[in-house]
């Protein structure tokens, strides 16, 4: 099973449980651990096994044998019995990623199907602009966890295109007056609902005032 944490110099840190699902949303919360510990590039690249130089080839063990020691302790046993031939945290790392991510064939058939769920997303008549982002990001993120770098711009004009007729004004002054290709999707959400709210005070400002006509006529 999952120890409960790992030490590095005086800190502490808990690595997420991997039991064989969620591959693709463990690997990310590992890879962010392991490169705060500055060892992902043992995993990503690994390291020559025949360093000449003594104090280089020892330093390389220690780090490999740390980034194996995380990797490991997130591991449910069904999962580690996979690793118990290997002792080299890229190789451990890429029978993982090999077994759970899926083969080639299979992960580009993943990436298709969310590219077309990327593609397809619209922003729902009720919906409010928070909740249709996030709904957006979730598609980027599989996107991304797959390999493919699907970039800010991409994804900036994929929201602005998408958006429900209430926002066309909006759409229109922002592609007028700011630079897309540098536009970072926080800024975007920031500009969204800061309308979205403006919008919903003129519509409950006109819904009262209809009220008020109605109650004096």
């Amino acid at each position: 099973m999952a120890a409960n944490g790992s030490s590095a110099g005086s800190s502490q840190i808990n690595v997420p449980p991997f039991n064989g699902d969620g591959y693709n949303l463990w690997s990310l919360k590992m890879e962010t651990i392991l490169l705060s510990r500055d060892l992902w590039g043992m995993v990503e690249k690994g390291y020559n096994e025949e360093e000449e130089d003594e104090h280089k080839r020892m330093e390389y063990i220690k780090r490999n044998a740390k980034a194996l020691c995380l990797i490991q302790q997130a591991l449910d046993a069904k999962v580690l019995i996979r690793l118990s031939q290997t002792r080299n945290a890229k190789k451990a790392w890429d029978i993982l990623k090999g077994e759970y991510q899926g083969c080639t064939k299979n992960v580009a058939a993943q990436l298709h199907s969310h590219r077309q769920d990327f593609e397809n997303t619209r922003m729902k008549t009720e919906e409010k602009v928070q909740d249709y982002i996030s709904r957006v990001l979730t598609v980027v993120y599989h996107i991304r966890a797959l390999g493919d770098e699907l970039g800010d711009p991409a994804v900036v004009r994929k929201i602005l295109r998408s958006l429900t007729p209430r926002f066309s004004h909006v759409v229109s002054s922002i592609i007028e007056s700011k630079d897309l290709s540098s536009l970072t999707i926080e800024e975007l959400s920031g500009s969204l609902i800061g309308h979205e709210g403006r919008l919903d005070v003129e519509q409950d400002h006109t819904e009262d005032k209809a009220l008020y006509i109605k109650g004096a006529s």
